[in-house]
């Protein structure tokens, strides 16, 4: 019953998060968009802590790989908080080991991996344009916790396949 409880309730922050990286996400895109149409707010464009004025204004295709790299990330926490909300709603408790559950999980940390790798390429570029061009400077603060917890959820999605093979070999026993 209280395991029921926490499900519910994790479902529902697990909404709740889909919804706001959805919205960040897409205002994102939309901020990406404007600032070719109005190349003076991309001064207002605070992803990160670069100078985006700058960037836009005199180094257009920098401006479309950085702002690329932070779109495709913010793309793929969308996608993680997806299937995260897809594992919450298709667990059962009195079956809890299954074989969708566990390929969702796989898939959650490879869009985790993903998201590292995209950001390690992005952090790399960033630093190389900041000896480059002058007045860009920090990154896009990629921790290697997505790898961490990639390698998490890997594990506990193996565990899962491990659980679906033990439980139809009881079914066949029986």
């Amino acid at each position: 019953m209280k395991t029921e409880k926490i499900l519910e309730i994790l479902k529902i922050v697990a909404w709740i998060t889909f919804i706001g990286t959805a919205v960040v996400s897409s205002i994102q895109i939309i901020a990406f968009v404007i600032s070719f149409i109005s190349p003076d707010t991309a001064k207002h464009i605070k992803w990160t802590n670069m100078n985006f004025a700058n960037l836009r204004i005199n180094h257009v295709r920098e401006y479309v790989f950085v702002s690329s790299f932070l779109i495709i990330i913010a793309i793929l926490n969308v996608q993680v908080w997806q299937k995260v909300k897809d594992v919450l709603t298709k667990i059962n408790l009195k079956n809890p080991f299954s074989m969708e559950v566990a390929l969702l999980l796989e898939d959650i940390g490879q869009l985790l991996i993903s998201t590292w790798v995209v950001g390690y390429i992005g952090e790399n570029y960033i630093h190389w344009l900041a000896k480059h061009i002058d007045g860009v400077s920090g990154g896009l603060d990629i921790s290697f916790q997505y790898l961490f917890c990639a390698g998490i959820v890997y594990i506990i999605s193996q565990i899962f396949k491990r659980g679906v093979e033990l439980q139809e070999e009881s079914e066949l026993t029986v």
